[in-house]
């Protein structure tokens, strides 16, 4: 099946929050991949790294796709790979930017200085990156 075919959801399953119309069968990260991915790199059964929540301490995480870096409510494919895609490369960018800089404690950020003139509209469309 293909990833952005929609799946209505039989009665007792958990819906898309986002559409709620869709079986909720794609798992959204608590923390962005890609951010997880360019601070700690790739994970590997032999060289994890380590999560830690209110629970449980030092989680070995050996792979991005790990279940305990979901979050528990879930959406649908259709809403993750299209839906959400543009706030998800607009945050991609801004969180690159972010990185480049070392930010001081109080110290601002001026998004017209990430997203240029069109601040509001950019953040939601990524229309900087030819979208």
């Amino acid at each position: 099946m293909e990833a952005n075919v929609a799946v209505a959801a039989p009665a007792g399953e958990a819906m898309c929050w986002i559409c709620k119309a869709n079986k909720a069968d794609s798992g959204e990260h608590k923390t962005k991949r890609s951010d997880l991915l360019a601070v700690l790199g790739t994970p590997t059964q032999d060289a994890p790294f380590y999560f830690n929540d209110l629970n449980r301490r030092n989680q070995a995480v050996k792979s991005l796709d790990a279940k305990i870096l979901k979050m528990p409510v879930r959406i649908c494919a259709s809403c993750n790979n299209a839906r959400t895609q543009p706030h998800d490369r607009a945050w991609e960018h801004m969180s690159d930017r972010l990185r480049a800089r070392r930010l001081a404690v109080g110290q601002w950020v001026r998004c017209n200085r990430i997203f240029g003139s069109a601040v509001k509209r950019q953040m939601l469309v990524p229309t900087f990156l030819g979208k």
